[in-house]
């Protein structure tokens, strides 16, 4: 820009000329911006997606797990693990990559829910104080 301005001083280009390359550079880095923007909007809409995916799984599986339906329990352990192998009634499956750090914290996230929990005798006492007030 600084050699435009220069060129229009030097009376080399008009205003006019300098106008038109300037609104072109313009033009370009909007069309650049509209793109690069388009790029993210797809983007979160794709891990939106996911983690509603995921979410709903996490949500729903137990429930579908322990139901009578055969079809429903295959599908939550396939989504569980690959490689299913049926041993004497027992199905012996690799875990999903993104479970593994999950099952290896659980004892201690486990510990940290237990301390977390109002003790029995707190909760019943916090009701009795709120019936008394």
């Amino acid at each position: 820009m600084d050699c435009l301005l220069a060129n229009i001083h030097n009376h080399i280009i008009s205003y006019a000329m300098f106008f038109l390359t300037e609104q072109e550079e313009i033009k370009k880095e909007i069309d650049k911006s509209e793109v690069d923007c388009e790029k993210v909007k797809t983007t979160a809409n794709d891990w939106r997606e996911k983690a509603n995916d995921i979410f709903m799984f996490a949500r729903y599986a137990k429930e579908d797990f322990d139901s009578d339906d055969l079809g429903r329990k295959r599908a939550v352990i396939k989504r569980l693990g690959v490689n299913l192998k049926l041993s004497h009634r027992t199905i012996q499956f690799a875990p999903v990559k993104y479970l593994v750090p999950v099952a290896e914290k659980y004892p201690e996230l486990k510990e940290q829910f237990e301390l977390a929990r109002t003790d029995s005798e707190q909760m019943k006492k916090g009701l009795k104080e709120g019936l008394i007030s």
